[in-house]
């Protein structure tokens, strides 16, 4: 089945004012574009997935046909683990194009890794594939459903919205599992799973 080159349907979702704040942002095209779901083409050349990114409002593939391609480890913030973003394949890596800053000329965004070996390298990757927003290529995910995903990564959902409740705050005392407790913490900011 190809891939999607259509904009998506205005995502909606339920939940507290402060979810739908934050997922209105997730879905919008500027931060899913970077988080697509893996793809069940066949590999180009017999060797990448064809994951790749997306650019613009309309959500049309990458130029010049960059792919998730090779993977490196990443530690989290949380230091809740490892994650494995993409870093394109070793014909065409995100930062032969994405240097250390915003490019006001071509448009092209940059940034570095602070905590990097080097922090005034360029670092540019795609999100890694766990980390996709979308259940089917230009097909946002549930707000239920990306909320317990955010909340499974990403433990206390009051640092992305800190006028949100605190999940950990409120069930402190609950003697349910913690990962009851992840699911009871999505239905509490995000509303019942879509």
């Amino acid at each position: 089945m190809p891939q999607s080159c259509k904009p998506p349907a205005e995502p909606t979702t339920r939940g507290t004012k402060a979810w739908r704040a934050i997922y209105s942002v997730l879905t919008s095209p500027r931060c899913i574009n970077c988080h697509p779901v893996s793809s069940k083409l066949p590999p180009l050349g017999g060797l990448f997935p064809q994951d790749y990114p997306r650019q613009g409002d309309d959500r049309h593939p990458h130029y010049f046909t960059v792919l998730r391609g090779d993977t490196f480890e990443f530690p989290t913030d949380e230091k809740t683990g490892v994650v494995l973003p993409g870093e394109g394949t070793p014909f065409g890596r995100c930062i032969f194009c994405h240097g250390t800053k915003n490019d006001p000329v071509t448009g092209i965004p940059g940034t570095t890794n602070p905590h990097g070996k080097d922090p005034t390298a360029p670092f540019w990757a795609l999100a890694p594939a766990s980390m996709a927003w979308e259940s089917a290529p230009g097909v946002p995910l549930a707000g239920g459903q990306l909320c317990a995903n955010v909340l499974g990564r990403r433990a206390r959902m009051a640092r992305v919205c800190a006028h949100a409740p605190s999940p950990k705050r409120r069930l402190r005392k609950s003697s349910t599992s913690p990962a009851q407790r992840s699911g009871k913490a999505s239905q509490m900011l995000c509303g019942a799973p879509s």
